[in-house]
């Protein structure tokens, strides 16, 4: 109805006009009406529709049951092409402390290798949010897959650190295009009553693909060695490719043309130019800044990125690994050790993304902040498996509020237009933090030669931010009150 008035009072005032668009407008109305009231008319009710009455607070709670159901029709297909994508993703964790070995790389120099990825993503996640605003989600999510395999079979191929990094730059700049797309697609096909329970599903497959993937990437690494593992997960990103081509549809709003302008040479068809979508892009980014909420959640995410870059992709790899440690874990055992992380992830997350729809997603951010920073503590004080598998299940728990809650709280949060832009901005303040923590944490870690020590800089850095998150969104809740 909101299309329609605006529509109207731009074109003039047809209904009124005695002629056959006007008799056209009101023909659509009708149906649209008859539609809408046959969704609250109950299956042995045999009242005519025109003679059907509805009270407003009877509307109001279909509308909400509506709202929050979530369509596993739409989401089944992109659930499974993630399945597909973090098996793919996964094969390659337990092998990269292995590639850093060889190569004689430094702690320091193994979390520059990291950063490479984020500050490429960096560089990407804008041009990505306006050509996948522009263009549709499908082509993104589809064929950034292609140029992820030249990176990962490049890594088999490195034989230098300038090497293994340009493969990681590659790779980067294409997973942001893949990110700001899949993020898209879930947006579009949920509401703010059931985001995050959409998101639920497809992280859950993506979860279960990375438990799968690091067992049989070490058992791969095992069998055929570390660099041909990296072109067999080459050649699976390519087939991906393929799958999803024939498996996801377009999720992109198409622009809404009514019946009765088919016929009409009235209508203005106005097609934006490249240059004037990124001008219309970035002039969205100040009054997304200015936003105290927006600001909160993109620093809180940064920070979040941080920690986990810091201690998840750079050290732990190393902590495990490290032949003076206390598990000095081979390939096989590293894979292991992911793969319970992820099943942890998978069992958990439809129930702790039903829990933020309910609790909101501020309160699971500070959980999830909080659990997390205790596990780190609590990761680093582990002698034995026991201990390690307690301290990461936590951590998992942790993380599995964080995967889906800051998207989907952006995404309420936001004007539906703008919000390519706001997640384009929360994937960059979560990419700079990426940056910033494998680096500094791993020249930690190099500069003290503790990585117990380095882990615990990450834990105490991200339970700071969680702290400030919470009392930042307390203060303004209480501000809002007044």
């Amino acid at each position: 109805m909101e299309r329609i008035k605006r529509r109207i009072k731009r074109n003039g005032n047809i209904i009124d006009q005695p002629d056959s668009i006007g008799i056209e407008v009101h023909e659509y109305l009708n149906n649209q009406a008859r539609k809408f009231m046959t969704s609250f008319r109950p299956e042995d009710d045999t009242v005519e529709i025109n003679a059907l009455r509805i009270s407003e607070s009877a509307m109001k709670e279909k509308l909400i049951e509506m709202a929050s159901t979530v369509d596993y029709r739409k989401v089944f297909p992109l659930a499974f092409s993630t399945l597909l994508v973090g098996s793919s993703v996964g094969v390659t964790i337990p092998l990269m402390p292995f590639i850093s070995s060889s190569l004689s790389l430094s702690k320091a120099d193994y979390g520059y290798v990291v950063s490479a990825f984020a500050a490429s993503k960096v560089v990407g996640n804008f041009p990505a949010a306006v050509l996948v605003d522009r263009f549709g989600r499908k082509p993104f999510f589809v064929y950034s897959l292609s140029l992820v395999a030249f990176g990962v079979g490049g890594i088999g191929l490195a034989s230098y650190m300038e090497e293994l990094i340009l493969c990681r730059l590659l790779s980067g700049f294409a997973v942001a295009g893949l990110s700001t797309a899949s993020t898209m697609m879930i947006s579009d096909i949920s509401t703010p009553l059931n985001r995050a329970s959409t998101m639920a599903p497809v992280m859950s497959c993506f979860a279960a693909g990375m438990a799968l993937g690091p067992a049989i990437g070490g058992l791969l690494a095992d069998q055929i060695g570390v660099e041909p593992t990296f072109f067999v997960v080459s050649a699976s990103f390519f087939s991906l490719t393929a799958v999803n081509q024939l498996l996801l549809r377009e999720t992109k709003p198409k622009d809404y043309i009514f019946p009765w302008e088919k016929s009409t040479q009235n209508r203005e068809v106005v097609k934006k130019s490249l240059s004037s979508s990124v001008t219309e892009a970035i002039a969205q980014w100040s009054p997304l800044m200015s936003n105290d909420r927006v600001k909160n959640v993109l620093v809180f995410n940064g920070i979040y990125w941080l920690a986990l870059s810091g201690v998840q992709m750079t050290c732990l790899p190393l902590f495990l690994t490290d032949p003076s440690g206390p598990f000095c874990m081979g390939a096989t055992a590293v894979g292991q050790v992911y793969m319970g992380m992820s099943i942890v992830q998978v069992i958990c997350n439809p129930g702790i993304a039903m829990l933020a729809d309910k609790i909101g997603k501020t309160n699971a951010m500070v959980g999830g902040g909080s659990l997390l920073s205790m596990s780190i503590a609590a990761m680093t004080q582990s002698t034995d498996l026991i201990q390690l598998a307690a301290a990461m299940g936590f951590w998992t728990i942790g993380s599995t509020m964080l995967s889906t809650a800051p998207v989907a709280y952006i995404s309420d949060i936001v004007e539906a237009k703008k919000r390519a832009q706001s997640i384009a901005l929360l994937r960059t303040s979560g990419d700079l933090g990426f940056f910033v923590g494998a680096a500094s944490i791993g020249m930690v870690g190099d500069f003290t030669g503790d990585l117990s020590l380095a882990m615990q800089t990450g834990g105490g850095i991200l339970f700071a931010g969680t702290s400030w998150y919470a009392a930042r969104q307390y203060l303004s809740e209480k501000l809002l009150k007044m």
